[in-house]
């Protein structure tokens, strides 16, 4: 995979280590910025943002959009509309997922070969696109789209970051994605989480007429809600924003935590300016933002 593609992850993960880097060397953050870049195999700061934003759509489509993968084959007749397009970034995201699905059942892995093997099927067999409308709120919604504008011949689907083999799915279900479907791996997690079984929602942080605004949208539905303040916790009336350390932040951190956690104020407390110093603040403040609940658990533990 192509190893100039920047994640959101990646991006916060940069700029950690520059503002870190500026503090012990007593440079400017511009400095520290470049500095870090260049550590990175990237010609400047300017080259990382640049490779961020070729991705961006690409990763918003992965954790909260629609994806699908056809086989080469099936693929000729195909073309880029108004609602499916191309994406060749696309796999960078979808790779884990195809790789636990290549290895599955497996009892002697070369897990080096197998990576290889994998990564020469997902490039040179498949062909991946995404959803350019609005997200599907379920699967048979989604497999009724996919069957409406493309074809039946699909290879794997994704639906805000859950992974379906086409072929086994007949056999699903219709369910709420855990952490562990998400990240197919146990974390442990915070026990006031309201209704703790199911990690569907997602946040975004947003520009309107020039004010920042934070909506949450439930198990994958088109329809968003505005994110309501945590008063009883942190009696702000400002707005929310992201990007530095400020009451704006805390209110939005405020904001988020209690939107997951609700009455586990113990936890809210605990981890409120972690949020922000680690995860908010380091947020780009002239860009929107998506993420999902999972990602804060993730955080969180």
């Amino acid at each position: 995979m192509n190893t100039h593609i920047i994640t959101e992850k990646d991006f916060r993960h940069f700029k950690r280590q520059a503002k870190k880097l500026a503090k012990e060397q007593r440079l400017k953050h511009t400095e520290a910025l470049d500095i870090v870049a260049k550590k990175n195999h990237f010609h400047h700061w300017k080259h990382v943002v640049e490779n961020k934003k070729r991705v961006e759509a690409s990763e918003i489509a992965f954790k909260s959009g629609l994806i699908i993968a056809l086989d080469i084959k099936d693929s000729e007749n195909v073309e880029d509309g108004i609602y499916f397009v191309r994406d060749k970034f696309v796999p960078y995201f979808c790779e884990c997922d195809l790789y636990k699905e290549y290895i599955k059942g497996s009892t002697e892995i070369d897990r080096e070969q197998s990576l290889i093997d994998c990564r020469d099927y997902i490039l040179n067999d498949l062909v991946f696109l995404r959803y350019l409308s609005e997200t599907p709120s379920s699967i048979n919604k989604a497999l009724s789209i996919i069957q409406q504008w493309i074809f039946p011949s699909v290879c794997y689907v994704w639906l805000n970051a859950q992974f379906y083999d086409a072929d086994k799915l007949g056999e699903v279900q219709e369910k709420k994605y855990t952490l562990e479907s998400f990240f197919n791996k146990d974390i442990v997690i915070g026990s006031g989480f309201d209704n703790k079984e199911q990690f569907n929602r997602t946040f975004h942080l947003k520009f309107v007429e020039g004010a920042r605004i934070a909506l949450v949208k439930y198990d994958g539905s088109g329809n968003a809600e505005t994110l309501t303040p945590r008063q009883d916790l942190y009696p702000y009336s400002g707005s929310y924003s992201w990007g530095y350390k400020g009451s704006g932040v805390l209110n939005l951190a405020y904001a988020v935590l209690g939107n997951c956690l609700v009455s586990d104020t113990n936890t809210i407390e605990k981890n409120v300016v972690r949020f922000v110093e680690e995860f908010l603040s380091e947020l780009d403040g002239d860009s929107e933002h998506i993420f999902s609940e999972a990602e804060i658990v993730s955080f969180l533990n």
